[in-house]
């Protein structure tokens, strides 16, 4: 936390923290309804979708609906200890597979940070987002794109996507259980032996 409060918006976070000290909240869950705010007014619909995240540099994400999920959830506390770890070890690692793009904001801070980022994404509306997404954010960038899903091998495989919560889409056989609408579409797969075998740090975001 102390970290955070050095690089994330500031007197926001001074203000969160202090707040859940003296009202015994719970930081975790209060920290849930704390980011939703301070999204939706950075992020959400209508607003300028662009926020200096300081040591992180500025990122850019428009509003994105994903069904009943959207872009103003990606900045969950789980995901701001995950941003803290890139920086705490940008001189550590150097070639990153980020992997479960959805649409770009972590290979954004990764390329920010000064990684070099490979982005895996199946879905192709994910795709296409991330593709404007980073054109947004980059001039230029050497992010290579991959429009695959991840599998045990490399070869083509069913994929299930869930139009009502699409963060929650998956290769056909992996959940027993899901929800809504969907569609069944045939995606290209990279092998994760291969992956590995060629990144020396994986961001991993699969269902």
């Amino acid at each position: 936390l102390e970290f955070l409060t050095i690089s994330f918006i500031p007197d926001l976070l001074h203000s969160f923290i202090a707040y859940s000290k003296a009202f015994s909240f719970d930081i975790e869950r209060g920290w849930s309804l704390f980011a939703c705010l301070f999204t939706s007014k950075s992020f959400g619909p209508d607003t300028k979708c662009e926020v200096d995240f300081g040591k992180l540099g500025k990122i850019k994400l428009p509003f994105f609906s994903m069904g009943n999920i959207n872009s103003t959830h990606l900045f969950g506390l789980d995901e701001l200890i995950l941003f803290c770890f890139y920086f705490k070890n940008k001189d550590r690692y150097k070639k990153v597979a980020d992997l479960g793009a959805n649409i770009g904001l972590h290979s954004i801070i990764l390329t920010n940070l000064g990684y070099e980022v490979t982005s895996y994404e199946p879905d192709k509306t994910h795709f296409e987002k991330i593709k404007e997404n980073f054109s947004l954010n980059f001039s230029k960038t050497n992010i290579k794109l991959v429009n695959k899903a991840i599998s045990t091998k490399k070869g083509e495989i069913e994929f299930i996507r869930i139009n009502d919560n699409s963060t929650g889409s998956h290769i056909s056989g992996a959940k027993e259980n899901y929800y809504g609408e969907v569609e069944k579409i045939i995606v290209q797969t990279d092998s994760f032996k291969d992956i590995i075998d060629n990144f020396d740090f994986l961001k991993i975001d699969v269902e």
